[in-house]
């Protein structure tokens, strides 16, 4: 018997926000370790596929922030985060923030951490 597990919602939200698990149990270690596996990740995405009933509306979904953490383990390291700031989303601005650093960066930038770093992810509809 084959089984599919499915999750679907009648309308979807306008900012939506993934967090992926970057570390595993490792028993010869005794202890969690960091994924280092590549993680790509696109400036958009379409959910429109985990409606029940889709819209007949494109549900694109555009970056606007990103979560870094560098580091060994997932008690220790440093975080931080680029945002784009724009309201026009075909012109981005993204800014870094480091601490108490807040420095302009490039789109390029942003989407460039595609491995070995724990990352966060958020999209919005609707900004």
């Amino acid at each position: 018997m084959e089984v599919n597990k499915k999750r679907e919602f009648i309308n979807l939200p306008n900012v939506v926000f993934f967090n992926l698990k970057r570390y595993k149990y490792n028993k010869d270690k005794n202890r969690s370790t960091k994924i280092l596996a590549d993680f790509q990740y696109p400036p958009s995405i379409n959910l429109s596929f985990l409606q029940q009933t889709p819209s007949g509306e494109e549900e694109d979904y555009i970056l606007f922030g990103v979560a870094v953490h560098r580091g060994q383990t997932y008690n220790s390291g440093h975080y931080y985060s680029f945002v784009n700031t724009s309201s026009d989303f075909n012109r981005p601005h993204w800014v870094k923030f480091n601490d108490s650093f807040v420095s302009l960066s490039s789109e390029e930038t942003a989407l460039s951490f595609k491995g070995g770093k724990d990352k966060n992810y958020v999209w919005s509809k609707d900004y």
